[in-house]
């Protein structure tokens, strides 16, 4: 994380107060990376490094560690209390299903509002995952950390999980707080004589039965001894004064709770912080922004005043490095590229070509190319037999603002099966030239013999 988190963090104190100019670090990423997204992240972590911009980083991880230690510490002293009332000073007997519901009642209803906030994408943040943003905008609000703390949440918002550290922080304190409960009674049955009992006015002992029994099956999973029928049935409103059954209750009472509370919370902060890391991971930069494009052009020019070393007095016969590509295709004059392909036609293969675009990484290289080159002609190869959806023809028309002049060719499916119509309405309607539908055109129009 902490390496996007650079880039934000720079990209603000560089939208506020102008680009940073470090020559050496630009000619550093230029050359060690041909991705612009690359390179933008390693400029911001070396630019980060050499200011000395790396410490508040290490704060504000220590003040969200605060924070989650504080809460974290009320809900087990939470959790012990909530124990403490639910069971009594043990001089009356405990109401096993009234204890139960006190403890996992509120749990329980806020889990399943979190699983249902999943599919709606407006719903707010769970409870402790907005007291926790609260304490870390109270302590870092007014202090000079404003804009690392304002970058931490800017990554988090970039890479849509910031909705995920609440929840895990909420799953947090939960688990805390039932944790606490469970020390608590596990404390409380050591040092206290309790007795327990069920009480109804309206149900059948039948009801309690089922009801206890199924509750109690995960404390048999866990190796615990449970009452069986006949003792739950014996135990409705009189407790009784079994040493054996009196363990068995309070064994019943700890593993469902630890089963039907704590296990959960565990398992859902578990999802969250593994889905949390797995976009982090993932997220990169995006280079078309204004900002990035500012970067990436002062990155260019810097690598490109550097000339590489050669015979004395013969340094002009060398270009420019940043005008050298690593495939040593010139990409100024006609370049193909193709959309959703497998792979390009073979036909075009001796033609300089920048690959497929058919994933994020891959539009992002080929954009910076087209970016740096801005060539005369761009042939786009699209899939003919493909059906022409907003985002394929959104990406074309994109690409088409690369390049000085832009067709796209329909390659013809060996199965026969082709959407011309379709594929030359869309482009039509976007503002696009018909497509070329044979390969003597477009070939003719990358030789420039066709306009």
């Amino acid at each position: 994380m902490i390496k996007i988190w650079c880039y934000h963090y720079i990209s603000r104190l560089e939208l506020r107060d102008g680009l940073f100019h470090d020559e050496s670090i630009n000619r550093q990423v230029g050359q060690a990376h041909a991705v612009a997204s690359d390179q933008l992240v390693e400029r911001a972590c070396c630019l980060a490094q050499t200011k000395g911009l790396l410490a508040q980083y290490s704060q504000i991880r220590h003040l969200i560690g605060s924070a989650i230690v504080v809460l974290l510490v009320l809900g087990l002293i939470a959790g012990g209390s909530a124990a403490l009332a639910a069971l009594g000073p043990g001089a009356t007997p405990v109401n096993v299903i009234w204890s139960l519901m006190g403890l996992l009642l509120m749990p329980t209803i806020t889990l399943i509002l979190w699983l249902v906030s999943l599919l709606m994408p407006g719903a707010g943040a769970p409870w402790f995952g907005r007291i926790w943003q609260t304490l870390l905008n109270r302590f870092i609000g007014r202090s000079d950390l404003l804009d690392a703390w304002h970058a931490w949440l800017d990554t988090t918002r970039q890479s849509t999980t910031l909705r995920l550290w609440m929840g895990l922080m909420s799953h947090l304190v939960w688990f805390a707080l039932l944790l606490g409960g469970v020390v608590t009674m596990l404390a409380a049955f050591s040092l206290r004589h309790y007795t327990f009992l069920w009480e109804t006015t309206w149900l059948s002992v039948d009801v309690f039965v089922s009801l206890a029994t199924v509750i109690g099956a995960p404390a048999g999973w866990l190796g615990l001894s449970i009452p069986d029928a006949k003792a739950i049935a014996a135990s409705g409103n009189q407790a009784l004064v079994d040493p054996v059954v009196r363990m068995q209750w309070a064994n019943w009472l700890v593993g469902a709770i630890a089963v039907l509370g704590v296990l959960p919370r565990m398992m859902a902060g578990a999802g969250c912080a593994l889905v949390i890391w797995s976009r982090l991971r993932r997220q990169k930069p995006d280079p078309q922004t204004a900002y990035a494009q500012a970067v990436l052009a002062q990155i260019r020019h810097d690598v490109g005043t550097q000339l590489p070393d050669g015979p004395p007095g013969e340094a002009d016969r060398f270009e420019p490095v940043d005008r050298i590509p690593a495939n040593q295709q010139d990409f100024s004059g006609s370049v193909v590229v193709g959309v959703d392909m497998t792979a390009l036609p073979d036909w075009v293969s001796a033609r300089p070509g920048l690959g497929v675009v058919d994933d994020r990484d891959s539009r992002q290289e080929v954009f910076a190319r087209l970016e740096e080159y801005r060539p005369e002609r761009l042939l786009i190869v699209v899939d003919g037999g493909q059906t022409p959806d907003r985002g394929s023809v959104s990406l074309v028309r994109d690409l088409s603002g690369k390049a000085g002049q832009a067709r796209v060719y329909l390659q013809p499916r060996a199965s026969g099966l082709q959407r011309d119509e379709l594929w030359q309405g869309k482009l039509v309607e976007s503002g696009l030239l018909a497509p070329l539908q044979d390969q003597a055109q477009a070939t003719a129009w990358l030789q420039g013999e066709l306009a």
